[in-house]
């Protein structure tokens, strides 16, 4: 795949959280028509994919979250799982998403209600030989030392320092090329009585050659 420029990572996260946003290398992505919330209650689900129990309520809210299960964000940022695992773990998934070369499947995640845990849009995108080609996120958090570092951990993301004192840019790169990103920012208005939702994450990475 090619690098990911940024007018590159701007379309697809804005497909993939369903906002008709843009922004630059150092701008802020809106979060405008978005609810990302820590939910009250989760349920669990197999991570080998065998299946999908229960819902859960964002908080003050009646509608159930779907695809409630996902207890970490490693069991669902990987690039080993199959279509099939998609549609057996999560009871609503978005399917046609425009890409003229990959097919998106966009499910909810909502991983739980530590500060840790993440709530938002994910996108799969297979390619023709069912194999997940790029991954998409975008949501909030609470506190992103831990996707931080599992990011760095797992896949070699690495801090990029940038001129918006506001905005951490975390790359991934192979030969020199972006492969990966994830932009972390204050969203605009910080509760001090939720402080599971004070992040706003915008992540995308393209499946590693190596």
């Amino acid at each position: 795949m090619d690098a990911l420029k940024p007018s590159r990572l701007a379309m697809l996260v804005a497909t993939t959280a369903g906002v008709p946003y843009m922004f630059s290398q150092n701008a802020d992505p809106s979060t405008a028509n978005r609810t990302a919330a820590p939910v009250a209650d989760v349920a669990s689900v197999d991570p080998a994919g065998s299946g999908f129990s229960g819902t859960a309520l964002f908080p003050g809210n009646d509608v159930p979250v779907e695809g409630v299960g996902i207890q970490h964000v490693s069991q669902a940022l990987r690039f080993d799982v199959s279509l099939p695992w998609v549609l057996g773990t999560w009871p609503r998934v978005t399917t046609g998403l425009a890409d003229p070369q990959l097919a998106g499947y966009r499910v909810p995640l909502v991983t739980g209600t530590r500060p840790a845990d993440v709530a938002g849009a994910l996108t799969y995108y297979f390619n023709k030989h069912q194999q997940v080609e790029r991954i998409l996120f975008h949501g909030s958090t609470g506190d992103p030392a831990e996707l931080i570092a599992f990011l760095g951990q797992t896949y070699g993301f690495q801090r990029v320092t940038v001129s918006d004192p506001g905005l951490h840019l975390y790359q991934r790169k192979e030969a020199g090329a972006v492969k990966g990103e994830l932009r972390i920012k204050a969203l605009g208005i910080v509760r001090q009585e939720n402080p599971l939702n004070r992040w706003d994450l915008s992540f995308v990475m393209d499946r590693p050659s190596r």
